[in-house]
């Protein structure tokens, strides 16, 4: 990759990575809520509630990594309790902590026989994380991700912790490096934040190979 290419993809690498604290502002700032939240927040987008239909009214479930709730508020509705053993969910958190097999092998031994993992991660080979890695930039979507995998790695380390999946990997959205300046325009209009949110979820669907990540079902292994 040549001086100038390398210049072009830092430049569109600090605007990719700024651009969602800026959305976050910017909520605030023109009076869309009285507090900064991202505004993936504040429109409708059942994908992020991928895990819901896996979900059902007998299920006791537990949320390991639950920040600020927002996944047990949706899992509510749709279970018995959400304390418990019987389902985990398991959402953007795995990348995080070390080591993450131990953790794996922790939530098993949780797990009631019979129970499912629901997971997700990012995906480390989208052509976007591979540019950036050409070009001598930090190729993590986040700077506190201790990993992100590939998809065979990604179910090697489940196989590892005890689990095998129970279907294919799902997509999420599509990795791009305009995803801050859609973030910065969910700051000034939430349905034109809302049209290109769905378009970045449309191109994963065609091309899931250059997802953000991976979402999957997982049930405990037969030992």
């Amino acid at each position: 990759m040549n001086g100038l290419a390398r210049l072009l993809v830092r430049g569109a690498d600090l605007v990719n990575r700024r651009g969602k604290s800026v959305g976050v502002r910017l909520v605030k700032l023109t009076g869309k809520r009285p507090y900064a939240i991202h505004p993936k927040h504040l429109v409708e987008q059942r994908w992020h509630d991928w895990y819901v239909p896996y979900l059902t009214a007998a299920d006791r479930v537990l949320e390991v990594g639950t920040s600020n709730g927002a996944h047990l508020v949706q899992a509510a509705p749709h279970c018995r309790s959400i304390v418990g053993v019987d389902t985990v969910l398991f959402l953007d958190v795995i990348e995080h902590p070390v080591p993450r097999v131990v953790v794996l092998r922790e939530i098993h031994r949780l797990l009631a026989d019979g129970g499912q993992l629901l997971v997700s991660a990012p995906n480390s080979q989208t052509r976007w994380r591979a540019t950036l890695r050409r070009a001598g930039l930090f190729a993590y979507s986040d700077p506190d991700h201790k990993i992100e995998y590939a998809a065979d790695e990604f179910v090697a380390e489940l196989r590892a912790g005890g689990f095998e999946p129970d279907g294919p990997l799902l997509p999420v959205v599509l990795d791009t490096p305009l995803a801050g300046a859609i973030d910065a325009v969910g700051g000034l209009s939430l349905s034109l934040y809302d049209r290109l949110s769905r378009w970045k979820r449309q191109a994963a669907l065609r091309r899931p190979a250059e997802s953000t990540g991976f979402r999957v079902r997982a049930r405990k292994a037969r030992p």
